[in-house]
C-alpha cells in the first residue's frame, strides 16, 4: 500500500534539494517511461528522459539536465540512487505481519518466543531457541536448538538455521537460506573417507542481509562469522570458519573457502572464488568470475584468473583479444626475417 507525501516533504526526508513546486503530491513511484501526474520517477545518471514521461516528480543526480517546470517538480541528491532507496520504503512501505504463532507452527515447551514476535505456518523451533522482540519467522522455516534469533530480525520462508546459531538485531534471511550446515571437512582414512565433525556455530552479526538460497557452514571449533551490516546475494556460500567483515559485499554466486578472513567493506563480483586459509584486505574489490589464490592487501583492486592487479589484467585482456592478428604479424615477420637471411649475401670481400 502506498503512503501520499508531498514532493516538499519527502525532499526534506531525503535530504535533497527541490526545485519547483513542493507541494506536488507523490502517490506512487514508477519507471519514468508512462508515469504519470501523481508519480515520483528516478532518472540514473547518463539516461535521457523517456519522451512519454509526465510524472509530477523527478529524482534525479545533482548535474542532471533535467529541469522543474509547470507540470513537473525535480529532487536533486548527491547520492540519487540511495535516495531512490529510501523513497521507496518511505512511498511503499513493507507491511509487516501481526505478532503471534501460528496453529500450525511447532514450538518447543523449552523455547522462548516473545510476545511481539511472528511465527509463521509450519514453522519449527527447538528447544532452547530464543526468539526476540519484532522478529519475524517464515513459514515453513526450521529453528534448531539453542538458537538466538536477535529483535527484529526477518526470515523468510524455509530458511534452516542450525543448532546453536547466533542472530544478532535486524538479520534478514531470504527464502530457502542455510545456516550453520556443517561444513565441506573430510579426511582419507583406512576404510574410506571420514567425516570431521564441526562443533562451532554460526554468527551472524547486527543488520546483516543473507540473499535467498545462501550456505553459511558452521566452524570446525569456532564459529563462522558474518559482519555487522555485511550483504550476501543470491546463491553465495561461506565455508566453515570464514570471517566476513562488516559491510562487506558479496554478489550472486560468490564462494569463499575454509577459514579466509575478509576484511571489512570488500566487495566481491559475480561468481568470484577466493581459495581457503588466505587474508582478503578492507576495502578490496574483486571483478567478476575471478579466482583470489593468494592473499591480498587491503584496498586492492584485482581481477582475472588467477586474480592479480586490475589494470594490469585489462592491459592483459586487451593483448588476448589481438592474439590473432599479433599472430598472422609475428608469422610475416618471421618469413620476412627467414627471406632475408636466405638472400645470396654476394662475392666475400678481402
Amino acid at each position: 500500500m502506498a503512503l501520499s507525501l508531498r514532493a516538499g516533504e519527502l525532499c526534506v526526508r531525503l535530504e535533497g534539494r527541490i526545485e519547483g513546486d513542493p507541494d506536488r503530491t507523490i502517490e506512487r513511484i514508477r519507471p519514468p517511461a508512462g508515469a504519470g501526474p501523481g508519480d515520483l520517477a528516478y532518472l540514473a545518471d547518463g539516461l535521457e528522459l523517456p519522451v512519454d514521461c509526465r510524472a509530477g516528480v523527478l529524482l534525479v543526480g545533482e548535474t542532471s539536465a533535467v529541469e522543474a517546470s509547470p507540470t513537473r517538480s525535480v529532487i536533486r541528491h548527491s547520492q540519487p540512487r540511495l535516495a531512490f532507496g529510501r523513497a521507496l520504503a518511505m512511498v511503499h512501505p513493507a507491511t509487516r505481519p501481526s505478532p503471534g504463532v501460528s496453529p500450525s507452527a511447532i514450538v518447543s515447551e523449552e523455547a522462548v518466543v516473545d510476545p511481539t514476535a511472528t511465527v509463521g505456518p509450519a514453522a519449527v523451533i527447538g528447544p532452547g531457541t530464543t526468539v526476540g522482540a519484532g522478529a519475524v519467522i517464515g513459514a515453513g522455516t526450521v529453528l534448531g536448538a539453542e538458537v538466538t534469533i536477535g529483535e527484529e530480525c526477518e526470515l523468510h520462508a524455509r530458511v534452516t538455521i542450525y543448532d546453536r546459531c547466533t542472530l544478532g538485531r535486524k538479520v534478514r534471511i531470504l527464502a530457502g537460506a542455510v545456516i550453520g550446515s556443517d561444513g565441506f571437512g573430510f579426511e582419507p582414512g583406512p576404510t574410506g573417507i571420514e567425516r570431521i565433525p564441526h562443533l562451532g556455530a554460526v554468527r551472524i552479526e547486527d543488520g546483516a542481509e543473507i540473499g535467498a538460497n545462501c550456505t553459511v557452514d558452521r566452524g570446525v571449533l569456532e564459529d563462522t562469522v558474518i559482519g555487522a551490516g555485511a550483504k550476501l546475494d543470491n546463491l553465495v556460500h561461506i565455508a566453515h570458519n570464514c570471517v566476513i567483515g562488516p559491510g562487506t559485499m558479496a554478489a550472486a554466486q560468490v564462494g569463499i573457502a575454509g577459514s579466509t578472513t575478509i576484511g571489512a567493506g570488500a566487495i566481491l563480483a559475480g561468481q568470484s572464488g577466493v581459495a581457503g586459509h588466505l587474508r582478503i584486505g578492507s576495502g578490496v574489490r574483486v571483478g567478476a568470475k575471478s579466482a583470489v589464490l593468494s592473499d591480498v592487501e587491503a584496498g586492492r583492486t584485482v581481477l582475472g584468473i588467477p586474480a592479480a592487479d586490475a589494470a594490469r589484467m585489462k592491459r592483459a585482456f586487451a593483448c588476448i583479444a589481438r592474439l590473432p592478428e599479433m599472430r598472422q604479424e609475428l608469422r610475416a615477420l618471421a618469413e620476412r626475417l627467414e627471406s632475408l637471411l636466405s638472400e645470396d649475401p654476394g662475392p666475400a670481400r678481402d
